[in-house]
């Protein structure tokens, strides 16, 4: 394979192109999931929905990269202006969190990311329930979709040896 000339002090040198022989698996997460909770309300999202994520089942030091935090709901969301937000277990807000005009009536999941101390500091602080509370937003409706829900899942890498490149 030819390989572009690169300059270096008015030297050419030879870059090898990189290659790849195959991808790598994906890592290896512990996952902590809370129930599927319907979203509280009467005809528009309203009221504020909790749910609780148990981490019993994390050990300290097992997490070898940050944590991705992913929120799953399944509501009405055809207009841009439809938007999640969740307060945290320490009482900070997410961003908003909108999927544009997707649809009504399909799963989304907005995923953010946390470092493995901010969750500790949480089971330290909240114990190892941790409550997510889904925000009111009066745009919302809960009349087109029935069932509406709301979950919550930690994904925390427990193998980054699975990140290596081939």
């Amino acid at each position: 394979v030819d390989a572009p000339l690169g300059q270096c002090d008015d030297i050419a040198v030879s870059i090898p192109i990189p290659t790849s022989t195959g991808c790598a698996p994906v890592p290896v997460f512990s996952e902590f999931c809370g129930p599927e909770t319907p979203i509280n309300g009467t005809t528009f999202m309203n009221q504020s929905t909790p749910t609780t994520v148990d981490v019993s089942g994390y050990m300290q030091g097992s997490a070898c990269a940050d944590i991705e935090l992913c929120f799953i709901v399944n509501v009405d969301f055809d207009a841009a202006f439809e938007e999640v937000r969740v307060r945290l277990p320490d009482g900070t807000l997410t961003p908003n969190l909108n999927p544009g005009t997707g649809g009504n009536c399909l799963e989304y999941t907005f995923c953010i990311t946390i470092t493995a101390a901010q969750l500790e500091t949480w089971i330290a602080n909240f114990g190892t329930n941790l409550t997510f509370t889904l925000q009111p937003d009066t745009s919302v409706s809960l009349t087109q979709c029935a069932g509406s829900t709301f979950q919550t899942c930690i994904n925390v890498p427990t193998d980054c040896s699975q990140f290596a490149i081939n």
